[in-house]
């Protein structure tokens, strides 16, 4: 953390505006009394043209952190300024809200635009977003083996939460139980493992044993694993 702080201290005094919100996104978490000032700068360095730090600033803002007020609407601002800047987490976060209708109107040829830019750089939520397109048809033709292609790609570079999305194609689209449920089990160890914090695993594996689809009906194993869901906030 002291060489860190050091590089960081260095590339501010050269002028690097990413080594300027690198250093206050290091020295927020360390120094608590400091938060105010540090949060000062990294909003300088987004306004200095920091693709970094308008993403993760965004990020932050979204979310609430550092006892800022959550503020999608202004989250999301940022984050267009730096996928316009060819920003590849902040152009997911695009295709994300334009998906669901997030603080504007859905719009899936947008969603899915910004969703092929991201990919381009192997953005791995970038691949979910664009295996949900083919899930469910929006633009394009609905094709669950493109899906799955996209899907797995995702898992390959680090997303297991899609996991739970090639489990869902399984479960209700080819009815194979035994199948979804292995891959809603490998969702349920990356989360043990700290590799995604969404509940969802624990949601499905709830939903198999409720219904005893893939594994022998158990109502009670059911609501352990939806409580486990809701402690993550699912």
């Amino acid at each position: 953390l002291k060489k860190a702080e050091f590089y960081y201290t260095v590339g501010k005094h050269k002028g690097s505006v990413d080594a300027k919100y690198l250093y206050a996104a290091l020295m927020i978490e360390a120094d608590k009394d400091g938060r105010r000032d540090y949060l000062k700068q990294m909003e300088e360095a987004a306004e200095e043209g920091s693709v970094l730090a308008m993403t993760y600033l965004g990020d932050s803002i979204y979310d609430g952190k550092w006892g800022l007020p959550a503020n999608k609407d202004r989250a999301y601002q940022w984050w267009r300024k730096a996928a316009d800047k060819g920003e590849p987490a902040a152009m997911y976060f695009m295709s994300y809200g334009y998906q669901v209708g997030e603080c504007f109107e859905k719009d899936y040829g947008l969603s899915l635009m910004y969703a092929l830019s991201s990919s381009e750089y192997k953005f791995p939520r970038a691949f979910r977003s664009l295996g949900r397109a083919y899930e469910n048809g929006r633009f394009v033709d609905k094709d669950l083996d493109a899906a799955l292609k996209y899907y797995c790609k995702a898992v390959e570079l680090g997303d297991f939460l899609s996991l739970c999305n090639i489990g869902g194609i399984y479960y209700w689209d080819k009815e194979d139980y035994e199948k979804a449920w292995d891959y809603y089990c490998q969702a349920e160890k990356a989360a043990d493992e700290g590799k995604t914090k969404s509940g969802l695993p624990y949601r499905r594996l709830g939903l198999c044993y409720y219904y005893g689809k893939g594994v022998e009906m158990d109502e009670r194993k059911a609501i352990e694993y939806w409580f486990k869901a809701v402690k993550r906030n699912h």
